[in-house]
């Protein structure tokens, strides 16, 4: 066949769908942090040690045992995240061109706005147990992602559509010690599922056959689009030390998931190539890896003023591999090299009244990509910086609403991407911004 074999061509469209999905989101990675409508005000810092409500069972689940009575919370965050690409010179394979450099953006848009807007809810109920125990349970969303492009842009071959969707079911028990010590645990059944879909050069497949096609061009490209599911299981313990009634301490440790998500990879062939590429589906799989962390939370309570602090390790450094395999028995296994992240925030709470409370935060996001060649535009990647405001206000003795806006700062994305199947390169920089809004109703239930 030329440059590929048909297997290997198969081979390769399955594996560059897989590979770009998973490896792309709004936070560090592709982890999610927006649990909690309070916390976003302060950038979600404290959060292992605030446990004001019951969205302390993601934070911390020793955090429990602070809460005097049954709780139900509610909460709602809207993302509306912008992409957008500006090139800097991405190129055809010069082995499709006769050796000669041509501009990929002759065959493509800029992709337009990349950024898909989405939300995230959350569902925490949790009830004391005499006076040493408490117990809850969580539904929540700790990782996904989403981003939607042009059929025709310049990075197609890399990326089109891209969603992920994560849900934990967590249940929690809490322990206090004494009056300075609690412990908590939870066990998550975690459900993932995605849709990934790119492009396919089918015009560089035909031209290697000899026949009058050229490569990159729109008119001639396949679309390859992947769905897939799994369920997993994970676990999150936590220590809340209170030395004294005004400070806390916590330290939160939650597990990864070995997610492997089994699906269907669906081949749509353009008619004008249908008699030499027929439309097929193959059943197809991979195994993710995501990662556990490890926060450090600080709160302490001055007169009107609450203070807090936080840094969490994310370990996106067991992310080194992915493992892709076919019906057909083939197995790929491609080097991502991601690296483990920190992220750093401060916060700050000043309460006017005994019903009103504002709040202000800062934070700093690490990247796990280590270079723009593992760089992909399904979501880019970039260190990030939050800046957030909220406000809490006790509407009546047995309910609270919450509300928080964050706007985070992306540093602008270098990539230079070579598609795995065809070679062509997507050289340029991604520019994003996110705003986050997030609503929280905190019941008291007795």
């Amino acid at each position: 066949m030329g440059w590929m074999s048909r297997r290997g061509w198969w081979q390769g469209v399955v594996v560059a769908t897989l590979l770009g999905g998973v490896k792309s989101a709004l936070a560090s990675g592709f982890a999610l942090i927006e649990q909690s409508g309070s916390g976003l005000g302060n950038a979600y810092a404290g959060g292992a040690a605030v446990a004001e409500d019951a969205a302390t069972l993601f934070y911390n689940p020793a955090g429990l045992t602070r809460l005097p009575a049954a709780q139900l919370v509610t909460t709602g965050h809207l993302i509306s995240p912008s992409t957008r690409f500006r090139d800097g010179g991405s190129a055809i394979n010069p082995r499709f061109t006769g050796g000669e450099v041509v501009a990929g953006t002759l065959y493509g848009s800029d992709g337009g706005e990349g950024g898909e807007a989405g939300a995230i809810p959350n569902l925490y109920y949790a009830r004391p147990v005499g006076e040493e125990w408490a117990w809850g349970i969580g539904i929540y969303v700790p990782f996904g992602l989403g981003t939607d492009y042009e059929r025709d842009w310049v990075g197609r071959y890399h990326a089109i559509k891209s969603q992920i969707h994560t849900v934990n079911i967590a249940p929690a028990l809490a322990w206090r010690l004494d009056q300075q010590w609690s412990v908590g645990a939870s066990l998550s059944a975690q459900y993932i599922e995605g849709e990934l879909t790119q492009a396919v050069d089918l015009g560089a497949m035909a031209a290697a056959l000899g026949m009058a096609t050229a490569p990159a061009n729109p008119a001639t490209d396949g679309v390859s689009r992947m769905t897939g599911e799994s369920w997993s299981w994970g676990y999150s313990v936590g220590l809340l030390w209170e030395p004294d009634p005004g400070l806390r301490l916590g330290l939160a440790w939650r597990s990864g998931y070995d997610q492997r998500l089994e699906g269907e990879r669906e081949l749509q062939v353009p008619p004008s190539l249908a008699g030499i590429v027929a439309s097929s589906r193959i059943d197809a799989s991979a195994t993710v890896h995501l990662p556990p962390s490890l926060s450090l939370s600080l709160y302490r309570q001055c007169g009107p003023w609450s203070l807090m602090g936080d840094v969490t390790w994310t370990g996106w450094g067991r992310f080194q591999t992915l493992v892709v395999e076919g019906e057909d028995g083939s197995r790929h296994v491609q080097q991502e090299r991601w690296e483990d992240t920190m992220r750093y925030s401060l916060g700050v709470g000043f309460a006017t009244s005994d019903t009103l409370l504002l709040r202000a935060g800062v934070a700093y996001d690490q990247s796990p990509v280590a270079s723009a060649e593992l760089r992909t535009p399904r979501i880019p990647d970039s260190d990030r910086t939050w800046l957030a405001l909220g406000l809490s206000w006790q509407a009546t003795p047995g309910l609270r609403l919450d509300a928080g806006y964050t706007h985070i700062l992306v540093a602008d994305t270098s990539i230079r991407n070579h598609d795995s199947t065809t070679g062509h390169l997507l050289l340029g920089e991604f520019q994003s911004d996110v705003d986050v809004l997030g609503l929280q109703l905190t019941w008291r239930l007795d």
